[in-house]
């Protein structure tokens, strides 16, 4: 028994619990139900010192007795017998914190048990918390290589050994009193080779080798909140869609059908201690702001979405890419609309965008000298999606038919930018789509045009893409109610894109063999087959390339892949893995065809319960059929890993990896024969810390 129970059984077990005879209500040896109401609330937490009152209505028959649990607690001898019903005074013994419920059972003479009433019961903790949690986590990695070697015609590595440290410090915490939440969350990483530092791309040997890695912080009060850290600004596909850098967003709730919501972020990733907030240059940030209206009662029957941006970035480096190439400025504003009707069949979904984009004059970049100033521009994009479930799980005997229909159309105008966003200027696609199950078997196509010169430009070449796809999965046991293994699943995929120039620029010294026309089929079927120790799976692919530009005509491109899969499962301990490919490219212009073979091998071996022994082997030939190129390349791994003896709990784990490649190839034109190998032997160790798990 727990030290609770033990206390709860034992603070008042000289009181008996007994409903008053004067209690008002109705008549249980008559048959009336016995109601039981409670003063405790349906929602929210009380104090560790609140008293808990049961009303009872109606008198208990000659030998039953009431029986109540706080969880699964007997703490019937913790209530007294008050006009009306029982009382709990926890004046002597305080109620335990958490969540949990009350129940009243009703015990018969003759032993039966009977469930008369449920209360939730949730308490505050010692410091006055509804919910508290802090749970911080170290995870500790060492990987390094012990040995390597290779031929003289390889060159060594710079660094033949080696063994680098890792370390990540993670916190997580939650706090919650009534309407008021806090939350945080951190990572530090650590290392102890500086290449491997968070910020060596940005600042090299200066790069500190522990650095914060993210943070976030949150408050929040009912539906309203405030996070400062690492945040995301915008839902606006055009104009700000998930922008994610360091900086702070406040989200209010005014009213039930509005919602307000800002954001202010530097303009690209940021990691390291400096710059916390991510605001420190006001000519390297972006300030986002949005408010979404549910025009109608029912949440997403019409809601609509008004947004504005402001940002401009300097040509910085980020720790995780280069720099920008150009100081650049962009303002908008966008419109998102969302419809549906009540049984979600119809959805609808629209947005348009307007933004200007600017590249201020950087003294930086002109370096001193006369650059063209880039003018100003203001261009918009739009984009609409709609869907509608001509069916819905439709009966048809024991099996369903369903079918939906969509269309989507985007158009960016050309030079539009906005900075908080990705959108491919300049371009305008429509999409018609049908997905439908029937009888098991399941169906998708789609069909799409798009274009490219929307400003109809003289001089520049107009890009037309049209794009056909159809995908078809048939389980063959489900679509023809035969559960058999020998039955496999089976599914097919096409897509034909058609990509073509139109017209003649003018001049640009464009001729008819300049311009662009290339029509792409691919094809694959794949079938697979599940049995309790063997799986199988087949695939084949053709694809094929005709190109159409004028004086190309021959240059055409085939290509046929067929791949085989076998599993085996001849132990719970043992597994093996099989791959073959033969595959076949033909280039007609140039009247040449090339094989490859892939083969590989995998097992895996568990001889205890988290140790794991693993073997892979793979091997790709390839030759030109004319058999005057031949290459030849073999990748052996081989690898232990276990947990530590003894740390099981820290989740220590260690593994000792052997690998070995090699490469051979052979030209008799060039009179070329030239084969390399390398090898090397590698270790790892890992253990995490959780001192505190929630």
């Amino acid at each position: 028994m727990s030290r609770t129970a033990f206390q709860l059984r034992t603070g008042l077990a000289c009181l008996a619990v007994m409903v008053p005879r004067d209690a008002a209500g109705q008549n249980r040896a008559n048959g009336e139900p016995l109601a039981i109401e409670s003063n405790l609330p349906a929602e929210g937490f009380v104090s560790r010192y609140a008293p808990i009152e049961l009303r009872v209505a109606g008198d208990l028959e000659p030998g039953a007795r009431l029986a109540i649990f706080l969880g699964t607690t007997d703490a019937s001898d913790l209530f007294r017998p008050v006009p009306g019903g029982l009382r709990y005074g926890p004046s002597v013994l305080s109620l335990p914190a958490g969540e949990r419920d009350l129940t009243v059972h009703l015990v018969r003479p003759d032993g039966a048990w009977e469930e008369v009433g449920r209360f939730p019961l949730r308490v505050r903790n010692a410091i006055g918390l509804d919910r508290g949690r802090v749970a911080p986590r170290m995870d500790l990695g060492l990987e390094g290589q012990l040995a390597q070697g290779q031929d003289a015609e390889t060159s060594a590595p710079p660094r033949p050994t080696y063994q680098d440290f890792t370390g990540q410090l993670a916190l997580e915490s939650m706090v919650e009193r009534g309407a008021l939440e806090w939350t945080t969350q951190a990572s530090v990483i650590g290392v102890s080779h500086r290449e491997n530092a968070l910020r060596f791309g940005e600042r090299g040997e200066a790069a500190p080798r522990m650095d914060l890695s993210n943070y976030l912080v949150r408050v929040g009060l009912g539906s309203s909140d405030v996070s400062v850290g690492h945040v995301s600004i915008g839902d606006q596909r055009h104009l700000a869609s998930g922008f994610a850098s360091r900086g702070a967003t406040l989200t209010l709730k005014p009213g039930s059908r509005v919602d307000l919501r800002a954001g202010v972020v530097n303009g690209s990733s940021v990691v390291g201690w400096s710059n916390p907030l991510g605001m420190n240059d006001p000519d390297h940030r972006m300030a986002s702001g949005s408010m979404g209206v549910e025009v109608l009662p029912r949440p997403g029957a019409f809601r609509v979405d008004l947004s504005g941006l402001s940002g401009s970035v300097r040509p910085l480096s980020g720790y995780n890419q280069g720099a920008v190439n150009d100081a650049e400025e962009s303002h908008g504003f966008g419109i998102r609309v969302v419809a549906s009707d009540p049984s979600q069949r119809v959805r609808l979904e629209g947005g348009f965008a307007r933004s200007t984009f600017d590249n201020p004059e950087d003294s930086t970049l002109a370096q001193g000298g006369d650059l063209v100033p880039v003018e100003e521009t203001t261009r918009n994009a739009h984009y609409l999606e709609a869907s509608v479930d001509v069916l819905r799980d439709l009966q048809l005997g024991a099996r369903t038919a369903s079918l939906s229909l969509g269309f989507r159309r985007e158009r960016v105008d050309p030079l539009y930018r906005s900075l908080g966003a990705f959108a491919q200027a300049d371009n305008q696609t429509n999409q018609l789509e049908a997905r439908a199950t029937l009888l098991g078997l399941a169906l998708q196509a789609s069909h799409s045009r798009g274009e490219d010169n929307l400003g109809q430009l003289a001089s520049v070449l107009t890009s037309r893409t049209r794009r056909t796809g159809v995908m078809a999965d048939a389980p063959l046991p489900a679509l023809l109610g035969v559960q058999s293994p020998w039955l496999p699943a089976v599914s097919y995929s096409f897509d034909r894109t058609h990509q073509f120039g139109e017209g003649l620029p003018e001049n640009g010294e464009f001729s008819d063999s300049h311009i662009p026309d290339q029509v792409s089929r691919d094809h694959t079927v794949a079938t697979a087959w599940q049995f309790s120790r063997l799986s199988l799976a087949y695939r084949f692919n053709h694809s094929f390339q005709d190109n159409r530009q004028t004086g190309r005509d021959e240059a055409d491109f085939a290509t046929r892949v067929h791949g085989v899969l076998i599993g085996l499962l001849p132990h719970r301990s043992l597994s093996l893995d099989l791959s073959l490919d033969l595959e076949r490219a033909e280039n007609r212009e140039q009247k040449e065809a090339d094989r490859t073979r892939r083969y590989g091998g995998r097992a895996s071996w568990n001889p205890f319960a988290q140790s794991t022994l693993s073997f892979s082997l793979a091997q790709t030939r390839a030759e030109d059929e004319a058999e005057t190129r031949r290459r030849t390349d073999t990748v052996l791994d081989a690898q232990w890993s276990s947990i530590v003896p003894g740390l099981q709990r820290l989740g220590a784990r260690y593994y000792l990896r052997f690998s070995r490649g090699s490469n051979r190839a052979t030209d008799t034109q060039s009179d070329l024969d030239l084969a390399t190998q390398r090898w090397s032997l590698s270790s790892g160790l890992s253990l995490g810390l959780a001192p505190f798990q929630p």
